[in-house]
C-alpha cells in the first residue's frame, strides 16, 4: 500500500473555535482521523468575570484613597454616593432601574456597601465589600446582565512617597449571567495604583498581578498573572484592562491571554492562546 503525505488543513469555524484534521494515511487503510476542537467560550467567559471583578474592586479602592485624601464622596445621581462617618460606610447605589453615569458608561443597578476601617493617619484604609441585588449590564442597551454577591476586602496604604497607593484585593463572588452561565471567582491580588489627582477618580491607574480560581461548568480554572513584566493594567475611565497578560490552567492546559491586541485601545478585545492556536475575540460579546 502507497502512504500519501500528511496533510494539515486548518478550518475556522466562528471567532472562537478552530478545528485541525490531520490523517496520515490514504482513504483505503481504515484508519480514523484526528479532530482537535479549540474552543476558548469559558476561559472567555472566566477571563470576562475576573476583569469585572478587578474593574469594581478598583472603583471601590478609589473611593478609600479619596477618603484616605480627605476628598469628597457625597454624589447624587448614578450613583447615589453617601459617606456615613459614624457608621465608617459608603454605600453605592445605583437604585432599582438600570442607570450609567458620565464617567463610567456601563449600566448598573442595585447597590454594594463598603465598610472601612481608616487608621488615626489616614494613610491606610481596610473595608469589606458587601452587594445588595447588584448587577452588571452588558452593554449600555442590551439587557442581559451579571447578578453579583459574595463578599469583597479591599486594603490600600499610601507610599512614602506621593502619588503611590499599595492595595491588596480578595475577591470571593459568584457570577450569575441571565444568560445562564455562572461563575464562581476567587482571586488574591496585590495592587499597585497611581492615583493622579486626589479629587479626580477617572485618571487612577492600577498595576493587578496575583492568583486565583474561576468554577465554571462544573470545571475549576486556575488563574495567574504570569508574567511579572505584564500586570494586568486598569485605567480608571476604561471598563476593561488595557493590556497586561494572564494565564488560566485546567486538566494541565495553559491558556494565555493578552490584553494588548491593540496596542493599549479602551476595548474589550483580547487574544487567547491554546493548544498553540491564538484566537482573537471581543469579552463585550460574551
Amino acid at each position: 500500500m502507497k502512504l500519501m503525505k500528511a496533510v494539515l488543513i486548518p478550518v475556522l469555524i466562528f471567532s472562537v473555535s478552530v478545528f485541525f484534521i490531520t490523517s496520515g494515511c490514504n482513504k483505503d487503510d481504515g484508519n480514523p482521523i484526528n479532530v482537535i476542537n479549540v474552543v476558548v467560550d469559558d476561559e472567555a467567559g472566566a477571563l470576562k468575570a475576573v476583569s469585572e471583578t478587578i474593574k469594581l474592586l478598583s472603583t471601590v479602592n478609589s473611593y478609600l484613597i479619596a477618603l484616605a485624601n480627605n476628598q469628597p464622596i457625597n454624589s447624587t445621581g448614578c450613583p447615589n454616593v453617601t459617606l456615613d462617618s459614624i457608621a465608617k460606610k459608603i454605600t453605592v447605589d445605583y437604585g432599582n432601574t438600570p442607570c450609567s453615569s458620565v464617567q463610567d458608561p456601563v449600566r448598573k443597578s442595585g447597590k454594594y456597601t463598603i465598610q472601612y476601617f481608616i487608621n488615626s493617619a489616614k494613610d491606610s484604609v481596610a473595608a469589606d465589600v458587601s452587594f445588595s441585588s447588584f448587577r452588571i449590564y452588558k452593554g449600555s442597551t442590551d439587557t442581559n446582565y451579571a447578578h453579583i454577591s459574595g463578599n469583597d476586602n479591599v486594603k490600600t496604604k499610601k507610599a512614602v512617597s506621593g502619588g503611590i497607593f499599595y492595595s491588596s484585593f480578595t475577591a470571593n463572588n459568584i457570577y450569575d449571567r441571565s444568560n445562564g452561565t455562572n461563575y464562581n471567582v476567587n482571586l488574591t491580588l496585590p495592587v499597585t495604583v497611581e492615583y493622579g489627582s486626589p479629587s479626580v477618580m477617572t485618571d487612577d491607574i492600577y498595576s493587578v498581578g496575583g492568583t486565583g480560581t474561576v468554577s465554571t461548568g462544573g470545571n475549576t480554572y486556575s488563574y495567574s498573572v504570569f508574567d511579572s513584566n505584564s500586570p494586568v493594567k486598569i485605567y480608571g475611565d476604561c471598563r476593561y484592562p488595557k493590556s497586561g497578560k494572564v494565564r488560566f490552567a485546567y486538566n494541565n492546559i495553559d491558556v494565555d491571554t493578552d490584553f494588548y491586541p491593540n496596542n493599549g485601545a479602551c476595548d474589550a478585545v483580547v487574544n487567547i492562546s491554546k493548544y498553540g492556536v491564538t484566537i482573537t475575540i471581543d469579552l463585550g460579546n460574551y
